[in-house]
């Protein structure tokens, strides 16, 4: 295959709706990565490698709490309401978001009592442990209503929120505090963190409330819950297991290594989002675009917008690996000497995340094409592998443990994915298997 031939199938990734509605997500990704890297910044400036480790637990904790609220509402919203704005049945749309609204208020409830019970006596945070009660409903108001936006097909406010408007405000507040020189201990931070969420929180919802105005006039079709449940199901265990994936390594340092090594594993966690920043910012668009193909029967375009996706997303993740090879230490010198160390831990992640992208978009596809539930048993294995690795290797090696056991998953959940989507969909969404493609036909 000649060089001119892999530049012109790259070049096919700019055409078709997909790719368009790609531009303003990669915009909005690019500036999300750069405000969320001033945060980081100033977090570990403020806070050094003990506190950073603190208030990332409380952050982890939370995000696990609201995703296992969310009851899978978030990803089920992303499909059924992409599926049922194509088809026009705005009156089976206005009856999901009904019963989606009311379960999942139900399930969060439950969830947070469960959590003020009993999981906060186990939180490795200390008196810390219960703003996770506080933060964690306003990220899954914050989910959910981007996942209904996303749905839609409003990519802004898909990814607005949580990925801009809530580090903006953070940041500035942290800011202010560095320039003029003052301190910030984490209880603090955290208060500022609940208070960014809160204002998000409200952003979203607005947007959503506006959005699904004209459906109060159409009398909702009723959606049985047991039904509403079963096609959940799927997807929500994914969604835990996935998170899971994101969240564990975090966890596991604040529980056998401290928060010194939970502090130093940050700017690890947060660079490697650069890697995965074409994968991200496909995928927003990605997945309602195979729900609404797969509803009107277009599956071969299915196969065409997978293989351009993957091209895209590993392309990404290669020209950020070239640029941290030549300022990694600069940049881990940013957050402060003390994370200099860290150095070691990054490549580890760095390989993780290049196979994750060159795999392709295998949970979208299986998700949106009705086959959420071939997904369960790749993310289980890959939380498991990923404990028993980190049991052996986070006590001994710290954040480079960490990092080792994520590659070590990563390489499991990839393999199983790919042979899943093969398996029921008849094609490889891969890279290898995209450059042979072509990748040629609009999306």
């Amino acid at each position: 295959m000649t060089g001119s031939s892999i530049i012109a199938r790259i070049k096919a990734q700019g055409r078709g709706p997909v790719a368009r509605a790609s531009v303003l997500s990669l915009v909005l990704r690019i500036a999300s990565l750069g405000v969320g890297f001033l945060q980081a910044v100033l977090t570990g400036r403020l806070l050094g490698p003990e506190g950073y480790g603190q208030v990332a637990v409380v952050f982890s904790l939370s995000l696990v709490l609201a995703t296992l609220s969310m009851g899978g509402a978030n990803v089920l919203s992303v499909k059924e309401v992409a599926r049922l704005n194509a088809l026009e049945a705005f009156d089976r749309l206005h009856g999901f978001l009904r019963m989606t609204l009311l379960i999942g208020t139900g399930i969060t409830l439950g969830f947070i009592a469960l959590y003020l019970a009993v999981g906060m006596r186990f939180a490795p945070v200390g008196d810390l442990a219960i703003y996770v009660a506080l933060l964690a409903p306003l990220l899954t108001l914050i989910h959910f209503g981007q996942s209904v936006m996303s749905g839609f097909g409003k990519v802004f406010m898909a990814q607005g929120p949580m990925l801009l408007l809530r580090p903006i405000l953070l940041s500035s507040v942290l800011l202010a505090i560095w320039a003029a020189g003052l301190s910030i201990d984490p209880r603090a931070y955290i208060y500022v963190v609940i208070a960014a969420a809160g204002v998000a929180a409200l952003v979203v919802g607005i947007a959503v409330i506006r959005k699904t105005a004209l459906l109060r006039s159409t009398p909702p079709v009723k959606v049985h819950p047991r039904q509403w449940l079963h096609e959940a199901a799927p997807l929500y265990v994914t969604g835990i297991a996935v998170l899971a994936l994101n969240e564990i390594n975090t966890l596991m340092l604040g529980w056998w290594a401290g928060p010194q090594e939970t502090g130093l594993f940050q700017p690890v966690a947060r660079i490697s989002l650069l890697l995965t920043m074409g994968l991200q910012t496909v995928s927003i668009r990605f997945g309602p675009r195979v729900a609404e193909l797969y509803a009107q029967g277009e599956h071969a375009r299915v196969e065409d917008i997978s293989h351009k996706a993957a091209i895209a997303a590993t392309a990404v993740a290669v020209a950020v690996t070239f640029g941290l090879i030549l300022f990694a230490p600069f940049i881990l010198g940013l957050f402060g000497e003390a994370f200099l160390q860290s150095a070691s831990a990054l490549w580890w992640v760095v390989a993780a995340q290049i196979l994750t992208c060159a795999t392709g978009l295998v949970i979208p596809l299986l998700n949106m094409s009705g086959h959420g539930r071939s997904a369960l048993l790749p993310q289980i294995t890959g939380v498991a592998v990923n404990i028993a690795l980190g049991s052996l290797l986070i006590p001994a090696h710290g954040a480079v443990g960490a990092a080792m056991s994520l590659l070590g998953a990563m390489i499991v959940v990839n393999l199983m994915m790919l042979l899943a989507v093969r398996r029921h969909l008849g094609f490889s969404p891969d890279l290898i298997s995209a450059l042979r493609a072509g990748g040629t036909k609009r999306g």
